[in-house]
This record gives C-alpha cells, sequence and structure tokens, in this order.
C-alpha cells in the first residue's frame, strides 16, 4: 500500500453508509486520511455541431453536482473525528471510470465501498459498480456487502 488517503466512494444512499464506520477506523489505525468522493453520472454529450446540446442532454448536471457537494460536506463533517477528510464529486460518462480515474489522481492506497448486493435482473439492468470497479481498479478494492 502506498501512502496515499483511502478513498471512500459513496452514493449517498443508506447501503452505502455500511461503509462509513469501518473505513474511517481503518484511517484512524493507518493514520490515514480520507477523499470522500461521489461520481455522478453526466450524460455522453452529443458531438459538436448535433443539434443536441449538453443542456438538452442533462440540464440539471450543475445542480446535481453542487447538490452533492453539499451533501458530501455534511457527511464529511458527520464521519471526521479525528480524521482528514477531503470531499471530491466527480462526474463521468462511465461512473466506474470515473472513480478509479478520481483513485489514481489522489494515489489512493485504497478504494473502500459498499455493495449494495443486486442480483438477478436488478444486476443486469443496473449493472454493478463494485464489479466495474474491481475489474478496472489498479489500485486494491475493500467492498463491504451488505448483510447475509
Amino acid at each position: 500500500m502506498t501512502d496515499g488517503p483511502i478513498l471512500l466512494a459513496t452514493d449517498l444512499s443508506d447501503e452505502a453508509a455500511r461503509a462509513y464506520k469501518p473505513t474511517m477506523q481503518m484511517a484512524t489505525a493507518l493514520g490515514a486520511s480520507v477523499v470522500l468522493a461521489h461520481v455522478i453520472d453526466k450524460p455522453i454529450l452529443p458531438p459538436p455541431g448535433s443539434i443536441l446540446d449538453a443542456r438538452q442532454v442533462d440540464p440539471y448536471v450543475k445542480e446535481r453536482f453542487e447538490e452533492s457537494e453539499r451533501k458530501l460536506a455534511e457527511l464529511a463533517e458527520s464521519l471526521a473525528d479525528g480524521v482528514d477528510i477531503e470531499t471530491r464529486v466527480v462526474a463521468a460518462e462511465i461512473t466506474e471510470l470515473g472513480l478509479v480515474s478520481l483513485a489514481e489522481e489522489v494515489n489512493a492506497r485504497l478504494i473502500a465501498m459498499a455493495s449494495h448486493g443486486r442480483s438477478g435482473l436488478r444486476r443486469v439492468v443496473l449493472g454493478s459498480f463494485a464489479e466495474g470497479v474491481l475489474r478496472r481498479a489498479r489500485t486494491p478494492v475493500l467492498v463491504f456487502p451488505p448483510p447475509a
């Protein structure tokens, strides 16, 4: 492991909260800082010169970004307890790649996240963010599964 921060990924859901406490305990034990990250999906932008522009595809990207920053700041304040926490919101067309890129950018020693535990048709339709990160990351990934 490097001496970089622990990257704690959250989608701000109740399920994501499973990873908060153990990650903060690990950060305290290792003397590591934490980058609390949220990735919002941005639409695939239309090609230049097309009739649609980004505002027509998703006029609320800026609002979603600002709302996510506000929520992350509140969450960081509630989690800090002596750990240095930086918040980062990333917009990416492929959310897993956005998180993996952020991990590389901040030289993360570890990516921590909770899995939603979707299976069957829900997983096929909604995909698996954790699985996508596991396949793409060159950084160790710690996934907190749902309770049995």
